[in-house]
């Protein structure tokens, strides 16, 4: 029964993983489109104007639906990153038309100032952007070919965990989860998705990365205490075969 339940749990927390990291992925695919201009032309999302926001500036409609976004950046996308109907400028104080479509480019959505923005990037290579700039043809089969390697190998450690072993258990599940939701939209479009921004004012950012990575990062972290804490338990019960002995 415990065998069983193990994989459950392994099952269970995998999906939810890969679930989150898919769901912010398209969250961002649709909401954000920053480009990154080595990698292909600028993303664009659009919005449609209800009948109940005809009459709304373009800076009031804009301030309402777009969450997260400060004053600034919507006066910014306002007047130079909107289109109506995918032709016209229109100013900040243009009367919307229901049924109208607003095109929005290249947003960023600030959540802190000195801190933390999301941002859509389109990454061809690893994780937190390693090895995005080559060009080589192999990679996108090399990638691929690392994340199913990767997920096997887990699968087998996995296969030799014990319950007793929680925390090992859930840093397996995390590593897969993060290596599966990944390794979906390398299949599916070539590169992934990132769009998670953290910076400390000026002077250093971090590179873009998404849920899935975080998902691996949290995994890697909790199995190296895990192995930390196994190692303490096991000098202790040795310490205490060795004293008992005495």
């Amino acid at each position: 029964m415990q065998k069983h339940s193990k994989y459950i749990f392994f099952a269970v927390v995998v999906i939810a993983c890969v679930a989150s990291d898919q769901v912010t992925k398209q969250w961002a695919e649709h909401r954000l489109a920053t480009p990154n201009a080595s990698i292909g032309p600028p993303q664009t999302f659009d919005i449609e104007v209800p009948p109940a926001a005809a009459g709304q500036t373009v800076r009031k409609f804009l301030g309402d639906d777009l969450a997260w976004t400060d004053a600034e950046e919507v006066d910014a996308i306002a007047k130079f990153r909107t289109r109506i109907d995918g032709k016209t400028s229109p100013s900040p104080e243009h009367a919307l038309k229901g049924g109208e479509v607003l095109t929005i480019t290249r947003r960023t959505v600030t959540v802190h100032p000195d801190f933390f923005h999301f941002k859509y990037t389109r990454n061809p290579g690893a994780a937190f952007g390693f090895l995005s700039r080559d060009d080589s043809s192999l990679r996108r089969p090399f990638f691929i070919a690392v994340s199913i390697l990767a997920v096997v190998v887990i699968l087998w450690i996995y296969r030799k965990v014990t319950w007793h072993q929680k925390l090992l258990m859930i840093s397996l599940c995390l590593i897969v989860g993060g290596a599966i939701g990944n390794l979906i939209d390398r299949v599916a479009y070539g590169w992934v998705i990132d769009f998670i921004d953290w910076h400390w004012y000026d002077g250093y950012t971090w590179p873009t990365f998404n849920i899935a990575d975080a998902q691996i990062s949290a995994g890697v972290a909790l199995m190296a205490i895990e192995i930390l804490i196994g190692k303490g338990d096991k000098k202790a019960e040795e310490e205490a075969l060795a004293a008992k002995d005495k």
